[in-house]
C-alpha cells in the first residue's frame, strides 16, 4: 500500500521494484508476492479513476509517453556524453534496454543464485521457515 502511494507520487520509485519483488519471492512466496503486486496496481487503478474518467485516452498517453525527452541540463550521471548523444531517441532506447537486461542477468544469475536459481526460487516451498525461539547460547527463549 505504502509503496503504490509512493509510486503515485513520483515514478522513480519503480526502480526499487526488481529488488522488493525477488525478496517477497524469495522470503514469502510467488502467491503471496502476486498478491502484492494486484494490490499495488489496484491502489494505483482506484487513485487514476477520477482522471481515466474525465479524459481515458489523454490520461493514457500522458502517463506511457516513453518519446518524452529528459533535459541535459538536468542530468549528473551522464555530463561525460555530448549532448547531442543525450538528446538523441536512441540514446533512451539504449539506456532503457541496458537497464532491463541488467535486471535480468542479476536477477537470474545473482539474485536467485544460492537459492538455486530463478525456477527454484519461484516453486513453492512445503512450508515457510519458522522462527526459533532459542538464544544463541542454545537457552530455550520465551
Amino acid at each position: 500500500m505504502l509503496f503504490s502511494i509512493a509510486l503515485s507520487i513520483k515514478m522513480s520509485i519503480l526502480l526499487y521494484l526488481p529488488g522488493i519483488i525477488i525478496i517477497l519471492v524469495k522470503r514469502r512466496g510467488l502467491l503471496y508476492t502476486l498478491r502484492q503486486l494486484f494490490g499495488i496496481v489496484s491502489t494505483q487503478a482506484l487513485l487514476a479513476l477520477p482522471f481515466v474518467r474525465e479524459d481515458w485516452w489523454a490520461y493514457l498517453q500522458s502517463s506511457f509517453d516513453l518519446s518524452r525527452a529528459f533535459l541535459y541540463k538536468w542530468t549528473v550521471n551522464w555530463r561525460m556524453v555530448p549532448e547531442e548523444i543525450f538528446l538523441h531517441p536512441m540514446w533512451a532506447k539504449a539506456l532503457l534496454a541496458g537497464h532491463v537486461l541488467m535486471l535480468l542477468l542479476f536477477g537470474l544469475g545473482c539474485w536467485c543464485h544460492y537459492d538455486g536459481g530463478a525456477m527454484a526460487t519461484i516453486q513453492p516451498r512445503s512450508a515457510p521457515p519458522q522462527p526459533s525461539c532459542r538464544h544463541p547460547s542454545g537457552e530455550r527463549g520465551l
